[in-house]
């Protein structure tokens, strides 16, 4: 499910090319709900991370508990800050691709997990190993117009990753 329709249409040829159309259904969602029933997947993945929309979504963990159902797995990756970032910094950080940051800390997922429904709820920090992809993105990326935000996010000692921005995976089992 998408909520940009060019994304969409990016994901169905991209499927047709690999020869998947007939395995998979992309559909537009609505940025605040899932438009399907009650206890419908098994499993949900949620990435935010991987390919940020322009939009992004306001769906959260209640909602997409609602679709799984009992015994379902959720699993979710996320770019996390846990204390204020500057606008001025958040628009550098813009500018070189993070688009996407969520105001919370791995408490704060731990409980609206739980608020959710789900249970066995597991967190793992991946910010060191998202840490090298930025450092060679950096390297081929020699725009002058971007090192600020790479400096904000590599060598800042208040904002850096592992400091104040951590990616984070996070999957629970919904009772």
């Amino acid at each position: 499910m998408e909520l940009d329709q060019a994304l969409l249409e990016s994901a169905r040829q991209l499927a047709k090319e690999r020869g998947l159309e007939n395995l998979v259904e992309f559909r537009q969602v609505e940025k605040t709900s899932i438009p399907l029933p009650d206890n419908t997947f098994d499993a949900l993945v949620s990435e935010f991370i991987v390919f940020p929309t322009p939009t992004p979504t306001e769906i959260g963990q209640p909602e997409m508990a609602r679709v799984l159902k009992t015994g379902g797995k959720m699993v979710l990756t996320d770019v996390i800050v846990i204390k204020p970032v500057p606008q001025p910094i958040r628009h550098e950080l813009q500018a070189i691709g993070l688009d996407y940051l969520c105001d919370g800390t791995q408490d704060d997922f731990r409980n609206w997990m739980a608020d959710a429904g789900l249970t066995n709820v597991e967190i793992i920090d991946f910010t060191s190993a998202v840490r090298k992809v930025w450092e060679q993105k950096r390297e081929v990326d020699k725009l002058p117009e971007h090192q600020k935000g790479y400096s904000y996010l590599l060598e800042d000692p208040e904002f850096r990753l592992g400091e104040a921005i951590f990616y984070i995976y996070v999957r629970g089992e919904k009772a």
